[in-house]
């Protein structure tokens, strides 16, 4: 049968000018500003069996620089991941996959958890212009920050139409 192997390496650099942060204290709430700049590279290996299964691994390496800490830690630092897509029959697509991030650490050994993040996803085309999903993130119900001092929803799912024009 029908087999590809695929690989991908990108590299990039971004600055961001007065990026903005807001964190959150005890009893109140403060902004954090500053010039933050982010150099990465990465990789994708995929590999794709008739059309039917296709498998990648993912990594990432940031390095980022900026004078403030509480934005630095935000920054990841790596992230590793791993998905597979199936598709039983020609409408129908069923997606899981796991990423692992760890976050930059802020120069004084202070970082944010590690996230472990696993999802999946169904979709099912209902006509040419018509399909239907189901999507879930964080299924580990794993706690984490996405900002200083706002923790995780826990498990989100979400169910939805799509109609392509």
């Amino acid at each position: 049968g029908y087999r590809r192997l695929s690989a991908d390496v990108f590299a990039g650099y971004t600055y961001t000018k007065d990026e903005l942060l807001q964190t959150v204290a005890e009893n109140y709430v403060a902004l954090a500003q500053d010039n933050t700049s982010n150099l990465f590279v990465g990789t994708r290996i995929g590999y794709d069996c008739a059309g039917v299964l296709d498998v990648s691994l993912n990594a990432r390496y940031d390095h980022s620089s900026c004078d403030n800490d509480y934005l630095l830690m935000m920054k990841p630092e790596f992230t590793v991941g791993v998905d597979a897509e199936v598709r039983p029959f020609k409408d129908l697509t069923i997606r899981a996959g796991y990423n692992f991030t760890r976050y930059t650490d802020a120069g004084s050994n202070e970082r944010i958890d590690n996230r472990n993040e696993l999802f999946a996803h169904v979709g099912y085309k209902v006509c040419k212009n018509i399909g239907l999903f189901l999507h879930g993130d964080n299924l580990l119900d794993c706690s984490y920050y996405e900002y200083p001092g706002i923790g995780t929803r826990g498990i989100r799912v979400s169910a939805g139409a799509s109609v392509a024009f």
